[in-house]
Parts: structure tokens; sequence; C-alpha cells
């Protein structure tokens, strides 16, 4: 799924040039705000300065989240943060379900559970960073606000090439290192 358009992006930000993406497959009713997002994490108090956010804070309402882009230091690339198309949340979902249903070892109980949870899946958030220039201190704010969002809307965290998380960002099946 790498190459999946992003949203426009203001051209003075630096380029994402190592594409990572990060999955989160939602079954709560309801689905993020921008708002809620990026209050989360402003409270998170993960840098020195704080995050710009485009649209801007003020900019933002309770209307559920279609992107926001975070701007954690102005010399690195933004996290950016989408609501993604019923049709992709279908396609990743059929994905994961593969990837679980073909692993090699016999498949234990967090291994059913998520299958199980998978067809439930209401709602799709892609995340898409720059690996190669992601800080400790952004890899903190990234992974507590993928475990807030698998937390309060019961989902499940899919990277691709590393695998699948649950809500408190332990390992359903991670990939073996090379």
């Amino acid at each position: 799924m790498s190459g999946v358009p992003v949203g426009p992006i203001p051209s003075s930000l630096v380029p994402i040039t190592d594409e990572q993406l990060i999955f989160l497959l939602l079954r709560g009713s309801t689905f993020p705000t921008g708002r809620e997002l990026a209050e989360f994490v402003e409270e998170g108090v993960y840098f020195d300065d704080d995050p710009r956010f485009i649209p801007g804070l003020d900019e933002l309402d309770d209307a559920p989240l279609e992107q926001l882009t975070i701007v954690w230091d102005e010399d690195r690339p933004p996290v950016i943060i989408q609501r993604v198309s019923p049709a992709e949340l279908e396609q990743t979902v059929g994905e994961v379900k593969k990837l679980l249903q073909t692993l090699p070892e016999e498949p234990n109980e967090r291994i059913h559970s998520a299958l199980d949870a998978l067809p439930k899946s209401r709602h799709l958030v892609r995340i898409t960073v720059d690996a190669e220039t992601m800080t400790d201190e952004a890899w903190a704010m990234l992974d507590s606000l993928e475990a807030h969002l698998a937390r309060t809307y019961a989902g499940l965290v899919y990277v691709p090439g590393d695998g699948v998380f649950d809500a408190d960002l332990q390992p359903i099946y991670r990939r073996p290192p090379k």
C-alpha cells in the first residue's frame, strides 16, 4: 500500500522520503476528530517546542477527522494522519486477515481474537511518517497516539512489514527480523 496518495501538504514542509505507513482499524461507532487528536498531542508535552497542526488548532472542530498534519519539527517531515475510504478499509482488513491466517505457527487466542475483531472494523486511520527522520520523542508521541486511538475506538494497529498489535501496542503477530 505504499505510495497511497496523501492529501495536500504545503510545499513549505520537508517532504517524506522514507515512508512508513501505520494503519489503525477501529471498531468504535464514532470516529476521532482532528481537534481530539491535536489536543491529545499538544497535552502530551513530547517536544521542547509546541507542534504545529495543519489545519491549525483554532480551525479544527468536532467533525470527524479527514486529515491532520503534525509538524513536530520544522526541519523534519511531518506526521500525517488521515481518515481512509471504506474501500481501503476493506482492502486492509483483507490484508491483515490473510496475514494472520497464513502464519507458519498455530494460531493462538490473541490471533483468533484479532481475526474475530477484523470484520467489525468500521473505520481506518492511516498514519504516514518518515521513519528515517523520526526522533525518540516523535516515536513516543506516535506510540501514545496510536494506543489512545486503539483503546478509545476499540482498534488494532497494523504496520505493514512489521506486524499487528493490540490496543496496548503488544504484538499479536510480529514479523521475525531478517
